[in-house]
């Protein structure tokens, strides 16, 4: 504005004209629509999204979900409901009495913090009135394994069952209980086995139902020509039916936190784009290295590493907030294109003293109006 003003003075124009000239070159130059341009959308982005009952940490998820390729499921407390329930409890032992058996098991559980620990204490207590823990010591959990615990010189054992012979206690069940296993992981029920002495003493069948949306989001979210797969801790023929029963194709079974966080990496590696949701119980590592959506009562550590958080229990928000972002992202890309244009058509127009000082100020104030304008557009979704 000052160089077109000093040009203009010194090649004959009038002051005033020059001066009028370089007061609309100053006007049109300013970027306030520009500077509006992404704030402004991020900001309807996050409020719009919290009267959906998403919370957005970081207004970045906005620009990062129209790089999304996958959507990764936990499986327990995400696919399912997370309100596992004992619905069978049997002793593989004839000579052993069921209800010191059940003892020993609860007196374990009761010291860890795991959803499905709390499940059998609950199952074990309506199965066993009045049933006390008893002392045991050196307790010690393993994500995604089991928990071992040491009571009278013994060493208790509760886990999968690669956890219990990782722990020297063999798969002797007899044919009737590998048919009431193989029944109950075909119906997306979990086995849970527990043993000492080196022995296989108890066969324990929890049930968690499924989400009754989860197959409809699944078929959203593919609609999306994203992929979905499930990650869980669980074993492969529960994971299977549970995956089957919501269309997801990709099912990744028997996985540690490590492992998981591992799948997660490799996609990335590949170049795919990953969103991880889950609760952070059993997958805390995955939700580190991926754009991280949370379920509203999950761990800390989701909560702390989520990009977003769904306040309600309900995964049918998820294609909800990748529509929204995908909205968001496309009303930025607009609010940016026409506040270049707007600079790009009127600044020659100010140069060559077409455009007087009013008019400039008439076309910035519509270029700001128009960029808030498109922006409330996001509320509409």
């Amino acid at each position: 504005s000052a160089a077109c003003f000093t040009f203009y003075l010194y090649s004959g124009w009038e002051l005033n004209r020059a001066l009028m000239t370089a007061v609309s070159i100053m006007v049109i130059a300013c970027p306030c629509s520009l500077g509006l341009a992404t704030p402004l959308s991020l900001i309807i982005f996050s409020s719009r999204a919290s009267t959906k009952g998403i919370l957005i940490k970081r207004v970045s998820l906005a620009e990062n979900v129209v790089k999304l390729k996958r959507v990764l499921f936990d499986k327990t407390g995400t696919i399912t409901q997370g309100q596992q329930g004992l619905v069978k409890f049997e002793t593989t032992v004839p000579s052993a009495d069921p209800r010191e058996v059940a003892q020993r098991i609860y007196s374990v559980e009761l010291l860890s913090e795991h959803p499905i620990a709390a499940a059998v204490c609950t199952g074990l207590r309506h199965e066993f009135e009045d049933l006390r823990p008893v002392p045991v010591q050196a307790l010690s959990a393993i994500p995604g394994r089991g928990i071992t615990a040491e009571y009278e010189s013994s060493l208790i054992v509760i886990g999968t069952r690669l956890f219990l012979e990782e722990n020297g206690i063999a798969d002797s069940l007899s044919q009737d209980f590998k048919d009431l296993v193989r029944e109950n992981q075909s119906k997306g029920n979990t086995a849970i086995l527990a043993g000492w002495d080196g022995k296989l003493q108890s066969v324990m069948i929890l049930s968690d139902q499924i989400r009754p949306e989860a197959a409809a989001v699944v078929r959203r979210l593919k609609e999306f020509k994203l992929s979905v797969g499930m990650l869980s801790g669980d074993n492969q023929i529960t994971s299977k039916a549970v995956a089957e029963q919501c269309d997801i194709d990709d099912v990744c079974a028997e996985m540690i936190p490590e492992k998981k966080a591992a799948i997660v990496s490799d996609y990335q590696q590949q170049k795919e784009y990953v969103m991880m949701v889950g609760d952070g119980i059993n997958d805390a590592p995955a939700l580190t290295t991926a754009l991280v959506v949370a379920m509203g009562r999950g761990t800390d550590i989701a909560m702390e590493s989520a990009d977003a958080i769904l306040l309600k229990d309900d995964l049918e928000l998820i294609p909800k907030l990748i529509k929204l972002s995908q909205i968001t992202r496309r009303t930025i890309v607009q609010n940016v294109f026409w506040s270049f244009f707007y600079n790009v058509a009127a600044i020659p127009l100010a140069i060559s003293g077409i455009l007087p000082p009013i008019f400039a100020a008439g076309a910035m104030a519509c270029s700001s109006l128009f960029v808030v304008i498109n922006s409330l557009r996001i509320k509409r979704y």
